[in-house]
């Protein structure tokens, strides 16, 4: 009798332990959070001193959405700027130097990713009489064959000025004699032409750098453009 009841209590603590382990199915494992991603190479990582520098942003997340957009901009750890729709912005640097500008973007789960590019800005400011420059060259242009860059420069007095250039910044310079130039001493326009033929350069991007050697104030480069030569 005795062994029969511990039968019967060792069947009845089986079927329990069964219906616990029936009734804890196993939940199937869930896909971890995919951080969001961004692409910053259209980002232009050298400027000058006085003109602001674009910061231009793609971003996505694989599995969300990416919903806020952060800047420090010097590296320093403090964020600078943020939106909750956009990464792109400009930013004016007060100092030249060269900067780890930082991108932090960050999903709707939490999960955030940070992006880095270095910004390199030269020169000093423009002097106080300078006014402003045009040019026909625009950032991202693709040149190829003769090329004629038109350009104009107000300046208050042209008195000191020692030269003028046109470069690329790979170290290729055309001279100051390839450049022609009018001024107008009623408009304070100073217009300004160069012929180039791109078939001098190897097929690359570079920076076509227009500078203006001002003699009191030392060398000020005042416009800078990010383009690429294709022939």
């Amino acid at each position: 009798m005795k062994y029969r009841i511990i039968g019967i209590l060792l069947f009845v603590l089986l079927i329990f332990i069964n219906g616990c382990l029936e009734s804890n199915d196993e939940k199937p494992n869930e896909e971890p959070n995919q951080k969001p991603i961004a692409d910053i190479s259209g980002i232009n990582g050298r400027g000058i001193l006085g003109f602001e520098i674009s910061f231009i942003v793609t971003a996505e997340d694989p599995d969300g959405e990416v919903i806020l957009f952060e800047w420090d901009f010097d590296g320093d750890g403090i964020y600078d700027w943020n939106s909750t729709t956009t990464g792109n912005t400009t930013y004016l640097y007060g100092m030249d130097g060269k900067f780890n500008a930082t991108l932090r973007i960050t999903d709707n789960d939490g999960d955030f990713s940070l992006f880095w590019k270095e910004i390199d800005i030269t020169g000093r400011l423009p002097p106080s009489s300078f006014i402003g420059l045009e040019s026909s060259i625009q950032d991202g242009d693709v040149i190829d064959g003769i090329v004629n860059i038109t350009g104009i420069v107000w300046i208050e007095s042209y008195d000191n000025i020692s030269s003028m250039s046109y470069s690329l910044i790979q170290g290729i310079w055309i001279p100051i004699s390839t450049i022609n130039v009018t001024i107008d001493d009623e408009t304070k326009e100073c217009r300004w032409n160069i012929t180039m033929d791109t078939s001098d350069y190897a097929n690359d991007i570079y920076d076509l750098i227009f500078s203006i050697d001002l003699e009191q104030w030392g060398s000020h480069r005042y416009d800078i453009h990010y383009i690429s030569i294709n022939n």
